[in-house]
């Protein structure tokens, strides 16, 4: 998916096929945001632990997406062989997106100090990557759902959505002080 561009992506999108599914897009929109972040900037010492941080959330992220196409085809296969699936298949399903939401959450964290000390000329762009790293999180919640409904494993919905909401909020506080 990393190699494709941009037209090859939307093609491959639009098939009937996980390669890349809603999934892997949803990954990928994660990591479109927290780059988008870095149009912000600025040098400052203060801000280097964030950038770390946030480069090496965007390379797991890189191997999340393919992952994800990887383990939603075993499933549709496993699917297609028309008998009872192992539960292990949906939970294997599922952990992309799982870990993409926790990396997320933490790339969320790391964007108050961004948006506060950031180049001001920019901000728009962090509005941006805020807002699409928040719909990134809630937009991956239905698949897991999804995949772990099928087998009544538990995830902590109501949580997730909690501490995103939460950390995207004083996001907005941060920005709406610098404008």
């Amino acid at each position: 998916m990393i190699n494709m561009t941009v037209g090859e992506l939307l093609h491959q999108i639009k098939k009937p096929t996980a390669n890349p599914g809603g999934g892997a897009v949803v990954i990928f929109v994660a990591n479109m945001a927290i780059n988008l972040i870095r149009m912000m900037d600025k040098k400052i010492d203060s801000l280097n632990v964030s950038y770390e941080t946030l480069d090496k959330i965007s390379e797991k992220l890189n191997l999340l997406a393919d992952e994800d196409i990887k383990r939603a085809n075993e499933l549709i296969s496993e699917f297609k062989k028309k008998r009872i699936v192992d539960r292990g298949f949906f939970i294997r399903a599922a952990e992309p997106q799982i870990e993409m939401v926790k990396l997320s959450l933490i790339a969320l964290k790391n964007f108050s100090t961004i948006l506060q000390y950031g180049r001001k000329e920019t901000l728009s762009d962090g509005v941006i990557a805020n807002n699409m790293l928040k719909d990134a999180i809630m937009n991956a919640l239905p698949t897991i759902k999804i995949n772990l409904s099928a087998i009544d494993e538990f995830y902590d919905y109501e949580a997730t959505v909690s501490e995103c909401m939460s950390i995207y909020n004083s996001n907005i506080e941060i920005i709406e002080r610098r404008k």
